[in-house]
């Protein structure tokens, strides 16, 4: 005969507990399984998103003026006519004279944002422009001019001031070519802006050092920008810009005055000088273009190019015209260039926005 086997009571709900907990644990695994399949997806979804952002910007960058004309009405771009979803939207607008893109993936959500510049500043590379007035050009003092320049037709003096002789580096002759009489001309596109920025110029502007300002477009009559100052930011007067000594406007800055623009010592202008009579100290840095259409005293720095309708220097002796003193200008492959003038189309990235 069996003998039958007695369970207390007692244990019934301990085996019952354990049971529940065994499900919620099984439960849990699943649903941790499940976010975990959920966020690889949605990672999966946000990377093809933004791989299409990507290509798009590589598209534009290389042929912006084609992609334009291929969108659609709506403003969007099929990539592969294969893949769906490979569809984005683009917008596109002034930035100063630098041009803020917009790129939308598919989801309508995801968006990348850019600063963009020129490729290349115009169709042929130099570094120096100095405008063909039928005088020659003097270097004197320590003066470098690395790469090619274009000069006028009588060519280079390399002379002195008072008792300071030239003592930098010649420029080798196949280095150099004879320049037009006026500078390259402005876009119809870059003037329209300048004209636009221009209605908006009222009263005069001091940025104190102690302002935080980025990616910021000041526009005004005249502009002092105060001593230590340091930020991004394009400026537009109708006036006059001063800057102060030990500034430093990063990149991508720009300032563009129809008058007059004086940079002071030990400051730094990352991005462009765009005026009608300029004064750049000895111990100033410009890393981008310098444009003058009128009188220009350029020394320090200038890596990038510098177009100048008319080099002059004043000194306590003297003033003397067609004359570079005390001035370094070198190559800048690595920036992007303001839409200015005429010649290259291709796009540059600056920076992203968000």
């Amino acid at each position: 005969m069996k003998q039958l086997l007695h369970i207390p009571g007692a244990v019934l709900p301990t085996v019952a507990v354990v049971s529940v907990l065994m499900v919620l644990s099984a439960l849990a695994i699943i649903s941790l399984w499940e976010a975990d399949f959920l966020f690889f997806l949605r990672q999966r979804h946000d990377t093809i998103q933004r791989a299409h952002i990507e290509s798009g910007f590589l598209l534009y960058s290389e042929y912006p003026e084609e992609v334009i004309s291929n969108l659609d009405a709506n403003g969007t771009l099929m990539l592969y006519d294969s893949i769906p979803h490979s569809c984005i939207s683009i917008t596109r607008e002034p930035w100063g004279l630098y041009e803020k893109v917009t790129i939308t993936g598919s989801d309508g959500k995801t968006a990348v944002s850019k600063i963009l510049g020129k490729h290349r500043l115009c169709g042929e590379e130099f570094v120096l422009l100095c405008c063909d007035n039928d005088s020659a050009i003097t270097l004197t003092g320590r003066t470098h001019i690395k790469g090619r320049a274009k000069m006028s037709h009588n060519g280079v003096i390399y002379g002195q001031m008072g008792s300071v002789f030239f003592s930098g580096e010649e420029i080798a002759m196949d280095m150099m070519d004879i320049s037009d009489k006026g500078l390259p001309q402005p876009t119809a596109e870059a003037l329209l802006i300048i004209d636009e920025l221009g209605k908006l110029a009222t009263g005069d502007l001091a940025i104190k050092r102690s302002r935080r300002l980025s990616d910021t477009i000041i526009v005004a009559n005249k502009v002092h920008i105060e001593a230590g100052f340091k930020g991004s930011l394009q400026v537009f007067a109708s006036d006059s810009i001063t800057v102060a000594e030990n500034v430093t406007l990063d990149y991508p800055s720009g300032l563009f005055s129809k008058n007059y623009i004086g940079i002071g010592d030990d400051s730094v202008v990352n991005g462009y000088v765009i005026g009608l009579n300029y004064l750049q100290s000895r111990l100033a840095k410009v890393r981008g273009l310098v444009y003058v259409a009128g009188t220009a005293q350029l020394q320090g720095m200038v890596s990038g190019s510098a177009m100048l309708e008319k080099a002059v220097y004043r000194s306590p002796q003297g003033y003397y015209n067609n004359t570079i003193f005390d001035a370094t200008i070198l190559e800048n492959h690595e920036i992007a260039w303001p839409f200015w003038i005429e010649g290259e189309v291709r796009r540059k990235e600056i920076k992203w926005l968000n």
